[in-house]
């Protein structure tokens, strides 16, 4: 391309004698120049609009392709995981329609507030900040379950329930692959058999109402 530029305006030099020749010559070399920028501005911008960020794990995907999950990630991931399924249950203690799903909601926060406690452990032990509130996401998801109509609220919270411990599991085990800290090791070691124990509650309990 840098060779057509030189050879286009040696070519228009050439053809001063005429004024009309060269200025139109000199118009179009900008012309083309102008296309070319504007060819790469926007090849720039396809390139960044590949490129998402999570807001919420603070994990950035480019393209198909996730950045691994540090430790760190996957402890506050859990915890924000642990306070969702605590907010959900204190809703369904007031909104599901079956008394075995309020049973259930009931001993999930018991169970859940053992867990922000060995939660706590793995954060000191990751030197993780652990965050106030929940995240964005999990608020939406809280907000989109509570607004349902009573006779598909109990249902619906027990599949997002299911949903969420298996996805927590999934991802402490893959913290204790990460992980170079046997406490930390331990104590989600311990997380994983409360979770796996409410999930299948959790999963029985939808089968009796179903």
């Amino acid at each position: 391309m840098l060779c057509f530029f030189s050879e286009l305006n040696n070519t228009f030099l050439t053809m001063k004698t005429t004024n009309s020749f060269y200025f139109l010559g000199l118009f179009l070399i900008i012309l083309v120049s102008s296309g070319c920028d504007s060819s790469t501005q926007q090849a720039g911008s396809e390139v960044a609009n590949n490129i998402e960020v999570d807001q919420d794990t603070t994990l950035v995907k480019e393209g198909d392709e996730e950045l691994a999950a540090t430790p760190t990630d996957l402890v506050l991931l859990a915890y924000m995981n642990n306070r969702m399924q605590y907010r959900m249950g204190e809703i369904a203690q007031e909104q599901a329609q079956s008394e075995a799903v309020r049973n259930y909601a009931e001993s999930i926060i018991t169970g859940d507030e053992e867990t922000r406690l060995r939660i706590e452990d793995m954060a000191q032990a990751s030197n993780a900040n652990l965050p106030e509130i929940i995240g964005a996401t999990e608020r939406v998801q809280i907000d989109s379950i509570q607004q349902l109509s009573d006779d598909k609220f109990d249902q619906a919270y027990l599949q997002e329930a299911i949903r969420q411990y298996r996805e927590n599991v999934d991802r402490l085990n893959e913290l204790i692959l990460e992980a170079d800290n046997p406490m930390i090791e331990g104590l989600a070691a311990e997380i994983i058999d409360i979770q796996q124990q409410h999930m299948e509650r959790a999963e029985g309990v939808l089968k009796e109402i179903s």
